[in-house]
């Protein structure tokens, strides 16, 4: 009674706090344009109206790991004090960091996916900063992803931190979007995980270093429709999606492609081995391919009678050493094109 008794004195000598009088959910909207949510905390001290508003954000935005906020701590902190049922989204941003090491262990990182598992429905994104390592690949330890029922989108850039290990069961039963990036994988754990665990995924990026076992991967999914696959040293890769529109990979000794809708293709390897891949079940027709100008380009192109458009990538020191003719086969090319953007 005395601490209201002194906001209404305080409210009289200042003025109206107009502001605090406005309704929950526009508070709410006004929080969440702060865009990070320690930071949102931080309204805790304007008043008692204004002390646990921010803990009812169903938008979660951590960034300051490094830097603990007043009243709540560190990031769990706020975590622990998040008290609606769901959250739409829960976003850890630390790739501004520079290179850092201390605290990034996996019981530090498992906590935000376990807090996704249990009350996300919507995306979870984590951003980790690079290891300082000068670039050098130095696997920590294992990072397990939890079972998450409810969340649609997942982004996890690791860092080259951990080992990622994938559910041995369960459902991803409303995942469409995964994005994982710099941290090691097994084979089988990723291919169980997209064929049998994520039954609506429509798009799947990994950009790894090598796998962690034997380096030969089968995706098989009805939903798939965009595939991005570059993970260094595989040596084969299988991939059985009829609903495939969109491919991008690298790195992959051998390819065998069965997409019948399959509509794009970026092919990025550079390399001169010879690359053996297939394409079984497609069309004969593309509408847009991009590629690099290398010694793999013509038998790729052998494969498809027309293409709307073409963007080749130009290794200039290689264009007379392709063997396959340089300018005129490429003018040759370009002429039996609908469209050619040359990058």
């Amino acid at each position: 009674m005395a601490a209201a008794l002194a906001d209404r004195r305080l409210r009289h000598r200042h003025g109206a706090d107009r502001i605090s009088e406005l309704p929950n959910d526009l508070l709410h909207q006004i929080l969440h344009r702060v865009t990070s949510t320690p930071a949102a905390a931080l309204t805790r001290v304007l008043s008692r109206r204004w002390r646990r508003l921010w803990a009812d954000l169903t938008e979660l935005r951590l960034d300051s790991v490094l830097a603990p906020v007043p009243g709540i701590g560190t990031d769990d902190g706020a975590l622990d004090a998040c008290c609606v049922p769901t959250v739409t989204r829960l976003s850890v941003f630390l790739d501004h960091l520079p290179p850092w090491d201390s605290g990034l262990s996996a019981d530090r990182v498992a906590p935000w996916l376990r807090f996704a598992s249990w009350r996300v429905a919507g995306d979870l994104c984590i951003l980790l900063p690079p290891a300082a390592t000068g670039g050098a690949v130095v696997v920590e330890e294992d990072l397990r992803l939890p079972v998450c029922e409810r969340v649609t989108e997942i982004t996890l850039w690791l860092g080259y931190r951990f080992r990622l290990r994938m559910p041995a069961a369960g459902m991803f039963a409303v995942l469409t979007y995964v994005n994982i990036r710099d941290a090691r994988m097994d084979s089988r754990e990723l291919e169980e995980f997209v064929s049998c665990g994520c039954p609506r995924l429509e798009e799947l990026a990994v950009r790894l270093p090598p796998f962690l076992t034997e380096s030969v991967v089968c995706i098989r999914s009805d939903s798939l429709r965009r595939l991005d696959f570059h993970i260094k040293n595989t040596r084969r890769l299988e991939v059985a999606a009829p609903g495939l529109e969109r491919l991008s990979m690298s790195n992959a000794d051998k390819a065998y492609i069965t997409a019948p809708e399959l509509g794009e293709i970026a092919w990025e390897d550079d390399t001169f081995k010879p690359l053996r891949h297939q394409f079984t079940e497609t069309g004969r027709h593309l509408r847009r391919l991009v590629l690099t100008l290398s010694s793999t380009t013509a038998e790729l192109l052998q494969r498809f009678d027309t293409v709307d458009q073409l963007i080749v990538d130009i290794l200039i020191p290689h264009i007379h050493t392709c063997g396959f003719g340089g300018g005129r086969w490429l003018q040759e090319l370009l002429g039996e094109c609908g469209h050619a953007s040359l990058l």
